[in-house]
């Protein structure tokens, strides 16, 4: 026990001093420039060949739309007020599936092969997921923007072709022929699953 409370009295001893004292630290030295942000603005360009680009970046046609009249831009909008002009921005995006079948049947005698071949989609499903934005300048001011989101189930039974092809001859002397007899498909049922929007306009004044 007296050993322990020597100890201590030593190293209170030494690192008294330290303490009031105080250590000199040398610390490497940094160049270091401030961090500069550039607060660029967002830039719509619409060039005369009807291509869109925000900065530098191409837009597809289909996701961007620019319109000048009234009335299309109060039925995008859904709204009764005067509008300057208008544009609205999409998207679609969604899986799909189906199962493919083919058949193939006919004679093949090396020299002289033909058939009949059948390519088929058997229940054919999508499920297309649209966002669309619409915004416009409204007469007296003022930016309007509404949003709408669907998601629709789109199925098909069957669709494919059916063809006669023939080869006659041998190698490199061979003669192939396909000829399509027709291309089928049954009725597309579309069902809409999810329509969602804003609730009502929303004015950024």
């Amino acid at each position: 026990m007296h050993v322990m409370n020597i100890k201590l009295v030593m190293i209170l001893m030494v690192t008294a001093p330290l303490m009031q004292q105080g250590v000199t630290v040398d610390l490497p030295e940094t160049t270091t420039q401030p961090l500069r942000i550039q607060d660029e603005p967002l830039i719509l360009t619409v060039k005369k060949d009807a291509k869109y680009y925000i900065g530098r970046k191409e837009l597809p046609a289909d996701e961007l739309r620019a319109i000048s009249d009234n009335g299309d831009c109060q039925d995008e909008l859904n709204t009764d007020k005067a509008m300057l002009g208008c544009g609205t921005m999409s998207r679609i995006a969604g899986p799909g599936f189906n199962f493919t079948v083919e058949i193939d049947g006919g004679i093949n005698l090396r020299v002289v092969k033909a058939g009949i071949r059948a390519k088929l989609k058997l229940a054919e499903i999508q499920l297309p997921l649209v966002g669309k934005l619409a915004f416009g300048v409204a007469d007296g001011g003022g930016v309007m923007v509404r949003g709408e989101a669907n998601l629709d189930t789109v199925f098909r039974l069957i669709s494919g072709k059916i063809a006669i092809y023939g080869k006659i001859g041998f190698r490199r002397f061979a003669r192939r022929r396909t000829v399509t007899l027709f291309n089928f498909r049954s009725k597309t049922i579309r069902t809409t699953l999810l329509k969602r929007s804003t609730n009502g306009l929303q004015d950024l004044q």
